[in-house]
């Protein structure tokens, strides 16, 4: 039910966050990074639970489909966060320019609201 509710909080986050990209050209301001961080931890949280519980065997289950969608976003979201720590470290720096480009592109707003494909699981188990 925790982690239920941390899906539907974090779409509703990612909302007002898409929202805002949309009409605001500046970078992201540092609460909604540090929100999404929290949600980074917590998601990396539960599937560091779910492989503690059923180790290997998580990837042989017939969840193997969402298991594998989980951890793309859990690795997505940390190299998100990462890019976005180094980019507030240096950001003035040539190098990390290029990198922190990458995370101003479109394509992480799209991973972003793939997150929200965990909201169909979510709703798969209450229905189950």
């Amino acid at each position: 039910m925790f982690f239920a509710c941390v899906v539907v909080t974090n779409a509703i986050f990612i909302g007002f966050d898409v929202e805002r990209s949309l009409g605001d050209p500046n970078p992201r301001p540092l609460a909604f990074q540090m929100i999404q961080s929290l949600y980074t931890v917590l998601f990396c949280s539960e599937l560091a639970l779910r492989f503690a519980a059923y180790g290997v065997r998580l990837f042989c289950s017939e969840d193997w489909a969402w298991v594998l969608m989980d951890t793309f976003i859990v690795l997505i979201s940390i190299w998100e966060t990462v890019v976005d720590i180094l980019q507030a470290l240096e950001p003035e720096s040539d190098e990390l320019g290029s990198i922190a480009g990458v995370s101003t592109l479109k394509a992480f707003r799209v991973v972003r609201l793939t997150r929200l494909l965990k909201i169909a699981q979510v709703v798969r188990i209450f229905r189950d």
